[in-house]
């Protein structure tokens, strides 16, 4: 049960905020990402964990969604994924008040790669989790 419980807590994950073209991409500050699950602690963990999420479309119009939504951004979102550590469905279930926000982060859920699992290519395992969402101004 503590494994779950530190499983929750390091779902923070970082993507690259771009504020225009750096002439040193590693010298770029980074947005925060972190995908928290929507489940009561005393749950067992069976959705595969994400593997290196970012959000790169996101992470172009930053300064748009600092400006409209401040220091953070979120949207909540139901996703499947295959033993493969594919994602075969995705959904907005609340999306924020920035449409452009909203499309951008479905655009780059579409493109994470999950955990394998075993079991057979037709199951597929779903959660519903919030997007968080921290751009650098």
């Amino acid at each position: 049960m503590p494994s779950q419980r530190l499983f929750l807590a390091g779902l923070l994950f970082t993507g690259c905020a771009t504020t225009g073209l750096p002439s040193n991409l590693d010298r770029t500050e980074h947005a925060r990402v972190e995908l928290a699950p929507l489940r009561a602690n005393d749950t067992v963990e069976l959705v595969p964990r994400a593997i290196e999420p970012g959000l790169p479309s996101a992470d172009r119009i930053s300064r748009t969604i600092y400006a409209e939504l401040g220091d953070v951004a979120s949207v909540e979102v139901h996703y499947c994924v295959s033993p493969a550590g594919k994602l075969t469905d995705a959904e907005l279930v609340r999306g924020s008040s920035l449409p452009a926000f909203d499309d951008a982060v479905m655009t780059d859920l579409r493109s994470w790669h999950f955990d394998v699992q075993p079991g057979p290519e037709s199951l597929q395992t779903c959660d519903r989790a919030t997007i968080v969402y921290r751009p650098r101004s």
